[in-house]
């Protein structure tokens, strides 16, 4: 065994290293490191869309499958961030289909400087017009515009495509603006030619893995079977395996509509994930309003039940109360399913209800709160009091000193050190609870009355109040 050396026998001990105790350091960051994030939700709250944030997604599924639209609902939800730039590489691109999928939304943060649209007609004209004329130095600062050019100089010299090297420095040159960069790739093998070469694959998306800011969700497709071959989950991606083992995490999605005008439904099963997430999830059910773009998931697998529980919130939204016989009969007649079955969803969601008893009869009403969130999250409808939520907190923050801040506990446990740039921010990624929560907190600070003045009034009436008073 060898023996350590007795640093204090050298004259010069004071100018080693304790190289152990620095091991050690690094062993108790690990320790003490918090859940990885993802774009949407977080696995603190049990409610993790199964994207990793700062890295590479690749879903794939069948063609025509629902890549592109489910991609496209994602970015929905980051329209009005401001701390987060979008890049659509559209690879792909139709002017028929972009109106129909309301491209014209992104205007908005067009104009804000945060979203970059590259399709194989516009991309070098965006290289002319940002990179070869060096426009790109009036948008950074200087650190970092110096860091920004070596890192151009090096893309530049790199062996890769021109349609890569386009792609690398526009998502660059956002990292360096922004907090968050997303970009969507459609597809994967429109960016990389060879998808099957190793050495061209790794080199590029190493290159991308090089910021730590960007999350990249490419739109791959399935590998094709030779004939009698059996194809596994392990070997559905087209393609170079670096592909997947770059990738945090992989996805394949299934279109499971039914006859739906204005919703698509869809099964994400998935394939790998090697950031943490939620114990014994290894599927996600995700809806898309292709009106809206609104994009609704649950982690529940049964279809029909959720179809029944549907059919209960509507009418327990129609009747406020019913006992069991009287909901169980006009679900019947609504649903078209037998009473045992509508019998066995009430018992194995009653949690999610308001139950009281009245003799011998169950009266079921609707649930308020979160509770009422999570079952209209569940059944995948739009939650209007969490859009109301974040209008209220909204029109608060130009109140909020740029000097204030306040450390609160919330419910959960968890500590918050809010101030004005932390609720900009996270206003569009807390949940519902917790911007019910830290709303209560700052309309008490800037609003003219206390809300603690007001203890008996229901909260439907209070929150209109507070809407007049923020009109």
């Amino acid at each position: 065994m060898p023996t350590p050396i007795n640093k204090n026998n050298n004259n010069n001990s004071e100018q080693f290293i304790d190289f152990f105790q620095l091991e050690l350091e690094e062993i108790e960051e690990i320790e003490n490191a918090p859940d990885p994030e993802y774009l949407i939700g977080s696995i603190e709250e049990g409610n993790a869309f199964p994207i990793p944030k700062n890295g590479i997604t690749v879903i794939t599924a069948k063609s025509g499958g629902g890549k592109s639209l489910l991609s496209r609902a994602i970015l929905q939800r980051f329209l009005d961030d401001p701390d987060t730039a979008i890049i659509y590489a559209d690879y792909e691109f139709d002017k028929s289909v972009a109106k129909e999928r309301k491209y014209s939304e992104f205007k908005k943060p067009i104009k804000e400087g945060r979203f970059i649209l590259l399709t194989q007609v516009n991309e070098e004209k965006k290289w002319e017009r940002l990179i070869k004329t060096k426009s790109y130095q009036q948008y950074l600062d200087p650190e970092e515009l110096e860091d920004f050019e070596k890192e151009l100089k090096i893309i530049q010299q790199a062996k890769l495509s021109e349609r890569q090297k386009i792609f690398l420095s526009m998502i660059y040159f956002q990292s360096h603006r922004f907090i968050d960069v997303i970009v969507v790739v459609d597809s994967l093998e429109d960016v990389i030619a060879n998808s099957s070469d190793d050495k061209e694959v790794k080199k590029f998306l190493e290159f991308i893995l090089k910021r730590p800011n960007i999350t990249v969700i490419f739109n791959h497709h399935l590998r094709k079977a030779i004939k009698g071959e059996q194809i596994t989950e392990q070997d559905i991606v087209r393609g170079s395996r670096v592909i997947v083992n770059k990738a945090k995490a992989v996805l394949f999605i299934t279109d499971t509509t039914d006859e739906d005008d204005f919703t698509k439904s869809y099964e994400i099963k998935i394939l790998k994930m090697r950031t943490k997430y939620l114990t014994g999830i290894d599927k996600v059910y995700a809806r898309v309003n292709t009106e809206n773009y609104e994009l609704t998931y649950h982690f529940n697998a049964d279809k029909e039940k959720i179809y029944i529980l549907k059919q209960i919130y509507f009418t327990l939204k129609q009747y406020k109360e019913l006992n069991t016989r009287e909901l169980i009969e006009k679900v019947k007649e609504k649903a078209r399913k037998s009473p045992n079955k509508i019998n066995e969803v009430l018992k194995e969601y009653q949690s999610y209800f308001d139950i009281t008893k009245h003799g011998r009869a169950t009266i079921y009403k609707l649930p308020t709160g979160d509770k009422l969130f999570q079952l209209e999250n569940l059944i995948g409808l739009e939650d209007k009091e969490y859009k109301q939520l974040v209008n209220y907190i909204a029109e608060l923050i130009p109140k909020i000193p740029p000097d204030w801040e306040k450390e609160i506990t919330l419910k959960s446990g968890t500590v918050l050190k809010l101030n004005k740039k932390t609720i900009e921010n996270n206003l569009h990624r807390w949940s519902k609870q917790w911007l019910s929560e830290i709303y209560y907190v700052l309309a008490n600070e800037f609003l003219e009355i206390n809300i603690d003045n007001f203890p008996d009034i229901p909260p439907d009436d209070l929150d209109d109040d507070l809407n007049l008073l923020l009109d």
